[in-house]
């Protein structure tokens, strides 16, 4: 085994201080460039080597000690920042910079970047990416893969691949680069990395300032926030909705999500910010960007028939079903929704038994409950009006109930 794999001797570094756990390497390397990683990573393939990719080793520290451990492959050598532009409010790096100097390049323009860990005088941006690494501030800011927008990294077979790219909205398929966060160099070696920079503070001060001027000038205006700017947008609304209050500014703010951009679950996740917002009586309309537009125009309307800002179908409340339950609650809901699901903006609550059944009821308009063995009780509002109802009768005395209400539509009439 070549102890240098095809490197400069200069290349060459104590393998002692590269050990993890009792597990210490064969060999070490420190390449200075790209190139020179690949020559290391050919020879490392060639010999059947085992090899762990370093960055400051804070992270591996405490790790346990890898099957097989033959050579460190040390990538602080290449510590380059590849491209910054603080007006896109993006960078580009090679992943064996130190968080440290990664911070003192932002902080020349009044920037950051929220990317946490422990020694950052030590640790690398490849390496808070390969842990996916993060202190207190993911909470407002998300994690690791949550701020990366692309990366360049090393097969085993001396390839650099690329995946995702350097601004916020530019490629589409999978997010490769994500899925490298987290994985501790097990999937490949992180060479080169674009992030984003948490910037909601800058975005909502600039929102504000627009939303003055645009008063002191008699102009008509909304406000929104692109969701690339900040991690979530429940935080950032919330702090413009208290920032415009307190200049007593009245104006409206549309609630916009790319959950896709932000790389949340599309329903979970949307409904989980926008929803939040709509409960709190934050925004005056809401626009969400998914993949598909239909599913973004269902999703949108299901968020705000949820929060109950507006209501553009039947709303079916039940509860999972226990033991107390003696009906069929599955059956029995599916049959009330095939008779009343054309009745826009009506609420309806199927409950299998009556001793948790009116709490869990909500806001609906009218409750099925189960009130004993084969026996349903029904309600309006919270007040119960009828009980001891056969179960088989049960659906057409609800329906009967409604009609009385002045509520009921008779399907495909409007009337």
């Amino acid at each position: 085994m070549d102890l240098t794999l095809g490197l400069d001797a200069a290349r060459a570094a104590d393998p002692a201080r590269y050990a993890i756990g009792r597990a210490r390497p064969r060999a070490a390397v420190r390449p200075a460039t790209r190139e020179e990683a690949i020559v290391a990573i050919l020879a490392v393939g060639r010999d059947g080597l085992g090899v762990v990719p370093w960055g400051g080793g804070v992270g591996l520290a405490g790790s346990a000690a890898p099957a097989r451990y033959d050579v460190a492959l040390d990538v602080t050598g290449l510590d380059r920042v590849i491209e910054y532009d603080p007006a896109d409010l993006t960078i580009t790096a090679e992943c064996g910079l130190t968080l440290e100097a990664l911070r003192e390049k932002l902080a020349a323009h009044g920037q950051d970047l929220p990317l946490e860990g422990a020694l950052p005088s030590r640790a690398t941006l490849g390496g808070a990416l390969a842990a996916n690494s993060a202190g207190p501030r993911r909470l407002r800011y998300g994690g690791p893969r949550d701020r990366i927008l692309g990366a360049r990294f090393l097969l085993a077979e001396g390839r650099i691949a690329r995946t995702g790219g350097r601004v916020v909205k530019n490629v589409a398929g999978h997010a490769v680069h994500r899925l490298l966060c987290g994985s501790h160099g097990g999937l490949a070696v992180l060479i080169e990395a674009s992030s984003r920079r948490g910037s909601m503070r800058d975005a909502i001060g600039l929102a504000v300032e627009a939303a003055r001027r645009s008063a002191a000038a008699g102009a008509r205006t909304i406000l929104t926030l692109d969701p690339a700017l900040d991690l979530t947008p429940l935080f950032a609304y919330r702090r413009l909705a208290a920032d415009l209050a307190a200049a007593s500014l009245s104006i409206p703010l549309v609630l916009l999500d790319r959950p896709n951009v932000r790389g949340v679950d599309e329903i979970l996740g949307t409904a989980g910010a926008l929803g939040g917002l709509l409960c709190q009586g934050i925004g005056d309309a809401i626009h969400v960007e998914t993949q598909a537009a239909e599913n973004a125009r269902r999703l949108g309307f299901n968020i705000l028939q949820a929060a109950r800002v507006r209501m553009t179908k039947t709303e079916f409340i039940s509860c999972p079903s226990c033991g107390r339950t003696l009906f069929d609650l599955e059956t029995t809901t599916a049959e009330i929704k095939a008779r009343t699901a054309h009745l826009k903006g009506l609420k309806i609550a199927v409950m299998g038994c009556i001793v948790n059944g009116p709490g869990e009821m909500a806001d609906a308009d009218f409750g099925y409950v189960g009130w004993g063995d084969d026996k349903i009780a029904l309600f309006v509002g919270k007040e119960m009006v009828e009980k001891d109802i056969p179960t088989r009768d049960a659906a057409d005395r609800l329906v009967q109930l409604i009609q009385k209400a002045g509520r009921w539509i008779d399907p495909g009439t409007g009337s």
